[in-house]
């Protein structure tokens, strides 16, 4: 089977790499949504599956059960351990029909990590636009904490505007990029994206930070946005997607790339222990996201 898989919906397409069963691409009516920032080797990061942990683990170590582990170093010009375990291999792909797919892989027990996890994703489109459903299962003995996040990197045209439903923001070490202290309020500050900033701005900041504590609308999803006068999207997620990592990169080409990543749980959080989830042996945990264009109609 090719790397990539495509799914269809009327003028709706996605396309997912099963190397990370990373989301490449999604489109509606030849507008993009989702880019690839990985066909040129750019962002090799780019729309994967972040499991059992998103972002980093500092210097690779973390104890389970009062036993030290040491993962491998994986972002060496930093020394942590980025992005989890299934990035760097090829899923399998369980099913695919014209509207949807599924990939799985098991990330095994090994040096650092002491219990094997099922792992699949699930990508459809309906008549809302992108759906990705995310299941683990503990296949072993003892119990384990986990994080998800994913990678995608959102279409940014020059007047887009973006808004974070996330009251605090996480300091970042500069030359590590781990948590600096506590969360603290985005009142008052640039980081305050909650009723929307120009991305053209966000540029000048060097954004490249989780937000923590997300906010659910009424209906108990979190959304976050980026529109500008020829369209947007919105980023939906369950509640348990209480953070979100923003980050701006800028090539030498001057153009950029926005990645809105949807997390359970901050950087570093194999240390922390803040928001993981602690999965029973034989337990199945399950996880919603998706984005919606704002052009719903040409999807059905």
């Amino acid at each position: 089977m090719s790397e990539l898989v495509r799914i269809r919906r009327g003028t709706a397409v996605a396309e997912v790499s099963v190397l990370g069963a990373s989301l490449r691409g999604f489109w509606q009516a030849d507008r993009a949504y989702v880019v690839d920032r990985n066909a040129a080797g750019e962002l090799p990061s780019a729309g994967k599956v972040m499991v059992p942990w998103p972002n980093r683990v500092a210097g690779g170590r973390w104890e389970h059960l009062g036993r030290a582990r040491q993962l491998e170093i994986t972002e060496p010009a930093r020394g942590n351990a980025i992005h989890g375990l299934a990035g760097a291999h090829a899923w399998t792909v369980i099913r695919h029909e014209r509207e949807h797919v599924q990939l799985s892989t098991v990330v095994p027990e090994q040096p650092g990590w002491p219990v094997p996890l099922r792992v699949s994703v699930h990508y459809s489109l309906d008549e809302h636009g992108l759906r990705v459903r995310h299941q683990l299962d503990n296949l072993g003995a003892q119990q384990v904490p986990v994080g998800l996040g994913t990678h995608p990197y959102l279409r940014a045209d020059a007047d887009a505007v973006l808004r974070v439903a996330a009251p605090s923001y996480q300091p970042s070490d500069p030359a590590t990029m781990l948590p600096e202290g506590a969360p603290r309020p985005v009142d008052g500050t640039a980081y305050d994206l909650r009723a929307g900033a120009a991305v053209a701005t966000l540029r000048g900041l060097g954004l490249d930070n989780a937000f923590g504590r997300c906010e659910p609308d009424d209906d108990g999803f979190v959304r976050h946005t980026l529109r500008g006068a020829a369209g947007g999207a919105r980023l939906w997620a369950d509640p348990a997607f209480r953070w979100v990592h923003v980050f701006i990169w800028r090539p030498e080409s001057g153009d950029f790339a926005l990645a809105v990543e949807p997390m359970t749980c901050p950087p570093d959080a194999l240390n922390s222990g803040v928001d993981l989830r602690i999965l029973a042996p034989g337990e199945k945990w399950r996880v919603n996201w998706g984005i919606e264009p704002f052009a719903l109609s040409v999807l059905s």
